[in-house]
């Protein structure tokens, strides 16, 4: 077994982000693998699947299919995965999810499988990477999240075939089970964020949901430009994501505030909070959150996120434990003025990072809406040749203060006045000068521990609120 095991981790190590390799290993050797799977129901071999459904952030859909058809649909009977279930169902707890490991012959509820999880590997251990050993030790229990998790992997990239046999045709996952876990805050945060992973793939990042916001529009057709502005960021008329929305907006609402300040020792709580933020970033991107009063809601916790001087070391019940501090005052004074720089934990730059990127699709509505309403402005005083403003439009128009007045208070009202969905924050620019002040710190003594792109991309959403 163990001989088989190390063959399927250099197999991986071979073939991972190889798309040449991938693309020439003929069907049989993938069914060879399931059958691999099946004697052993062993989650690595789930793992070396998935290498093969996702190549380079690019989706294999030919793979996804044939393993989601051999594995999922040909073996619905070879006890190939473990079941999960709403209490309601079974007959047993409403509004709780149970977990069989057995064809469906018993259940077991899903937060006592995890509890027993946390106890066999370890509190401190959850922080860090598990070893072979600990795997070893509690093989069967990280199965269930492991088949979770490869699921999510499976059917990365859009592959609504795969999609529809998992949630619909098959049940494996519904959205009121995956909904309930995300929200359960007795399940591990790192299961919590492995089925937000699964609702961005399965229920928000799918075909009918399509981007309207993640390009600035700098490109019209006058002809279709209104003359009365009507600038709008709305999701398509036929995207499912419709009718789960209004319960997951209020919860993102409700995590965004609970999570206001940052604890940067927290891994697993920051891990779920990237998962979270990265399902935010889609549904801003697919024109869910276009209200004022969504944005509103969103920036201001979003903001304490970024603003450094909130994050705290540890949770502050163990303040009082650090033997070099008096206080929990001297603690703090510490890690944020010069620890919270030194990047101890990534997870906590990741999370920041998410966060920066909706704040970055704000911006660009922000852009692109006063940019339209200039245009419908300028079309509308050029439609109207006793307009006031229609002076400006002469070849040789003669400086006039009335004139100038009319146009600076109609862009200043129409333009900015509207569309300035930071304006309530401006009466406070600390905490945006504290965020670009304690990002280029962090950039400095932090670059070499964290990935070029999470630094670029920063470095260029910064630059916005310079």
């Amino acid at each position: 077994k163990e001989v088989k095991l190390n063959a399927a981790r250099t197999f991986m190590a071979v073939v991972w982000d190889n798309r040449k390799i991938i693309d020439r290993i003929p069907k049989p050797y993938v069914e060879e693998y399931i059958n691999l799977l099946q004697q052993s129901r062993c989650y690595e071999y789930l793992e070396l699947l998935s290498v093969l459904c996702v190549c380079t952030d690019m989706s294999m859909p030919t793979n996804q299919n044939y393993i989601t058809q051999k594995w999922l649909v040909d073996n619905q009977n070879s006890h190939l995965v473990y079941y999960t279930e709403l209490g309601q169902n079974i007959g047993k707890q409403p509004d709780k999810v149970y977990v069989s490991m057995d064809n469906k012959q018993t259940w077991k509820l899903l937060s006592k499988l995890a509890q027993r999880y946390a106890t066999v590997v370890g509190p401190k251990d959850l922080e860090n990477e598990l070893t072979s050993r600990q795997i070893s030790q509690a093989q069967s229990i990280l199965a269930t999240k492991k088949s979770l998790l490869k699921i999510d992997f499976s059917e990365e990239g859009r592959n609504s075939r795969s999609i529809d046999i998992i949630t619909k045709q098959l049940g494996y996952l519904t959205w009121e089970e995956a909904f309930l876990c995300v929200k359960d805050e007795s399940l591990p945060a790192q299961l919590r964020a492995k089925y937000c992973e699964l609702i961005t793939t399965m229920f928000v990042d799918v075909d009918d949901n399509i981007n309207v916001l993640d390009k600035i529009e700098l490109v019209f057709v006058y002809a279709d430009v209104p003359k009365e502005s009507q600038v709008k960021m709305v999701p398509g008329k036929s995207a499912t994501t419709r009718a789960y929305f209004s319960d997951l907006r209020e919860w993102l609402f409700n995590f965004c505030e609970q999570n206001r300040q940052m604890v940067d020792s927290d891994v697993r709580l920051n891990t779920l909070l990237t998962e979270v933020l990265k399902m935010l970033h889609y549904l801003v991107k697919f024109g869910y959150f276009s209200s004022s009063l969504d944005v509103h809601r969103l920036l201001r916790p979003l903001l304490s996120m970024l603003d450094g001087r909130n994050d705290l070391p540890t949770r502050s019940e163990v303040f009082n434990t650090e033997p070099e501090f008096n206080n929990e005052g001297d603690l703090l004074k510490e890690f944020r003025a010069t620890k919270r720089f030194h990047c101890a934990h990534q997870e906590t730059v990741r999370a920041k990072h998410e966060a920066m990127r909706v704040i970055d699709l704000f911006f660009s509505f922000q852009f692109n809406s006063r940019l339209e309403k200039f245009l419908a402005e300028f079309k509308f005083v050029q439609s109207q040749p006793h307009d006031k403003l229609a002076a400006l439009l002469e070849p040789e128009y003669k400086h006039d203060d009335e004139v100038d007045a009319e146009a600076f208070n109609r862009l200043s009202t129409s333009m900015f006045s509207r569309c300035s969905y930071f304006q309530d924050l401006a009466s406070e620019p600390e905490p945006t000068v504290e965020i670009i002040n304690s990002f280029n710190l962090f950039r400095q003594m932090s670059a070499p521990f964290v990935e070029s792109e999470i630094v670029k991309d920063s470095v260029d959403i910064v630059s916005i609120l310079m």
